[in-house]
């Protein structure tokens, strides 16, 4: 411990995340998280951080899918959050609400230097 109490890690922890607020172009999404891997991977070892990312929650507005957008916004109910029905939760491989990682768990995965902390 350092003298004001804070734990030191050797490495850093470098906890990331991207998908919450992001309603886009999942390709563009893919991109943006590829980059921030790929940022932190190619540090030399003595600076690199012990690289985390942690999946989005359930995208959870009452439309179809789940995505707030606000265009599609016609009323001040869609822009609150809604409960999500059980059959949304049971599977985050098919779930719409779980969109975002869908299309970044797998590069998470394939990066080989970042941990997963599952939300769903």
């Amino acid at each position: 411990m350092d003298p004001r109490g804070v734990a030191q890690h050797s490495p850093p922890i470098l906890i990331l995340n991207a998908g919450l607020h992001y309603h886009h172009n999942l390709t563009m999404l893919q991109d943006i998280t590829a980059a921030q891997l790929d940022l932190f991977a190619n540090l030399p070892p003595s600076i690199r951080p012990r690289v985390f990312w942690r999946q989005t929650t359930a995208q959870h507005f009452p439309v179809s899918d789940g995505i707030f957008q606000s265009y599609r916004v016609t009323n001040k109910s869609v822009r609150q959050c809604a409960a999500l029905a059980i059959n949304e939760t049971r599977n985050p491989r098919t779930s719409e609400a779980n969109v975002y990682n869908r299309a970044t768990d797998p590069i998470v995965l394939d990066s080989g230097h970042a941990k997963m902390l599952d939300v769903w």
